[in-house]
């Protein structure tokens, strides 16, 4: 599989659960810099199928290629090792902490003799901030923010992960996930 920029490429992705078939042999691929936004009914499949993206669930059938090398995802971690991080709409975040510390949760950046060094990753999340045009506190407690900036944290905390796929999943009310 060998196709110019597609960083992802799902194909026949087949995902059964008892009585019920989730994903039919569905192909996607998704090109560098692509926005896609998958939209249908609930039960459609579009959860089942970024999960499979995201390395939540295996697939029945198909193949999934990063970069056109075939991959198999045992775990959400192998999907993130590929650059694939998805930001459900129930988030990840520690509550008493702050937003500094919920972003470099099991990332955490060490001087040379293992000292935590927050300055780098501090200064590598004001730049994320001002790059994508965020208004977030770095240094506020994450319980005390509104969901919207809750959820920003949850997307700066991917990308300052380097994820190269970021899977965003709407309140299930709209109907849609958004992969990017």
């Amino acid at each position: 599989m060998s196709q110019n920029n597609v960083i992802l490429s799902m194909e026949g992705i087949y995902k059964e659960f008892p009585g019920v078939i989730a994903n039919n042999h569905v192909d996607i691929s998704i090109k560098e810099g692509e926005i896609h936004a998958l939209v249908g009914e609930n039960g459609a499949g579009k959860t089942t199928l970024m999960n499979i993206a995201a390395g939540i669930y295996k697939p029945d059938e198909g193949e999934i290629y990063v970069d056109g090398e075939k991959r198999i995802f045992n775990s959400a971690l192998d999907a993130f090792r590929c650059g694939i991080s998805a930001v459900h709409q129930d988030f990840m975040l520690v509550n008493t902490l702050t937003v500094l510390d919920n972003i470099v949760l099991g990332f955490e950046p060490r001087y040379l003799l293992g000292f935590l060094n927050y300055q780098e990753s501090r200064r590598k999340i004001k730049q994320l901030i001002k790059k994508y045009g965020m208004d977030i506190p770095i240094n506020a407690i994450v319980g005390t923010l509104p969901v919207a900036i809750r959820q920003h944290v949850e997307i700066l905390k991917a990308l300052y992960k380097n994820t190269r796929i970021l899977i965003l999943e709407r309140s299930r009310r709209k109907n849609s996930s958004l992969l990017l």
